[in-house]
């Protein structure tokens, strides 16, 4: 029997140059024991436990949804909000710039950067 021994790192909030971070290991990340990842939290009030802290991370859109009980799922920073509009439905309200990304307009070529 071969036993390993693993030491992952535990979710931590720490702060420099007046700026929070949360340090912690994704477990959707591809390798067998999650992705390191570090993250600046931009929050407007104090937060008091690690899960406020990931909730912090999540787009308001993503906490609406939950709040109304709909199963998001969630593959690193990207999540997949169940809908009822069709992809074609979905692609003409981006062209006519109905959606899309906060301050993007989409194009054939990608989402430009938030001017």
């Amino acid at each position: 029997m071969n036993e390993r021994t693993i030491h992952a790192l535990g979710d931590s909030v720490i702060e420099v140059n007046e700026h929070l971070y949360l340090s912690g290991v994704d477990e959707t990340g591809s390798s067998w024991n999650g992705s390191y990842f570090l993250a600046e939290l931009r929050c407007d009030k104090p937060l008091d436990s690690i899960g406020e802290v990931y909730a912090a991370l999540k787009p308001k859109l993503v906490l609406e949804a939950e709040a109304r009980g709909l199963n998001v799922r969630r593959q690193g920073e990207w999540f997949a909000i169940p809908t009822n509009l069709t992809t074609s439905t979905l692609l003409r309200e981006v062209e006519r710039g109905m959606a899309g990304p906060p301050g993007g307009i989409y194009s054939r070529h990608g989402w430009p950067s938030p001017a």
